[in-house]
């Protein structure tokens, strides 16, 4: 007789990022005092396996986590 020991866990569908596509996301700061929260904007320049680079309206980029990435 057959049981399962271990059942699989159902994968969620993950979102398809672009290049090009607006993203936004949130940095935390806390500087002893009190907690800060900045929410940022950019544009996706490259997409990798676990994050994204986003470049922002300065010019700056950044390596922003799927997971934090709206």
């Amino acid at each position: 007789m057959a049981r399962i020991i271990k059942k699989a866990q159902e994968k969620k569908a993950e979102r398809v990022f672009r290049i090009s596509e607006p993203v936004a996301w949130q940095t935390f700061f806390h500087d002893g005092r009190s907690y800060e929260t900045k929410r940022h904007t950019g544009v996706i320049v490259k997409v990798c396996k676990v994050n994204l680079h986003v470049q922002d309206a300065k010019g700056n980029i950044w390596e922003v986590l799927k997971s934090e990435a709206k």
